[in-house]
């Protein structure tokens, strides 16, 4: 008989469950490590948003270079408010265009030319492998890439900068450039 009233003792003494103050530590716990969840899934979805802009800038700078270098004439491609390209009629103007690929984005597309001003090898003979296309086909130097009506053998740096602003914050930009023949 006092080995069932100890029994009984004990069995009454014996949690079963969980208590009102550990539900909420472990609510609090799990509300808090979702919170940052949250916020490291929207900084992510911003990230992802500013790299997909990024490519189409990239992109659109590499349009404009190859639509530039193509064109017999060397005149800078004309952007549609759309960022659709087509056949430019100076070599100097629009220096500077503005187009909208889509919904809240925006971009400024600069273009310039300019003389090269690197260290090019004075000699072609003693050209190293940074002063002589040698890999290419055709293998050429950069000093004979030259204009007859140019007094200086120097080549020409054609220059795209795409400038955007995302999401109203701060301005990135993607610069790429072209080394092309003397003009």
């Amino acid at each position: 008989m006092i080995n069932e009233h100890l029994s009984d003792d004990l069995s009454y003494h014996i949690q079963r469950g969980f208590s009102l103050i550990e539900i909420l530590i472990a609510l609090m716990i799990t509300t808090v490590a979702l919170m940052a969840l949250g916020v490291f899934s929207v900084a992510m979805m911003d990230s992802s948003g500013l790299s997909r802009e990024r490519l189409t800038a990239v992109h659109l700078a590499e349009q404009v270079i190859e639509s530039w270098q193509i064109d017999v004439n060397d005149f800078r491609p004309i952007l549609s408010s759309a960022c659709v390209l087509s056949v430019g009629t100076s070599a100097t103007s629009p220096a500077s265009q503005t187009c909208t690929p889509g919904a809240n984005l925006s971009f400024t597309v600069a273009m310039t030319t300019t003389q090269a001003q690197a260290p090019l090898p004075t000699n072609p003979n003693n050209a190293n492998g940074l002063g002589t296309f040698k890999d290419w086909p055709g293998a050429f130097t950069i000093r004979n890439m030259t204009n007859t009506t140019q007094a200086t053998p120097l080549p020409y740096v054609k220059a795209v900068t795409v400038s955007w602003a995302h999401k109203g914050g701060p301005t990135h930009s993607v610069f790429l450039t072209s080394l092309t023949r003397a003009q």
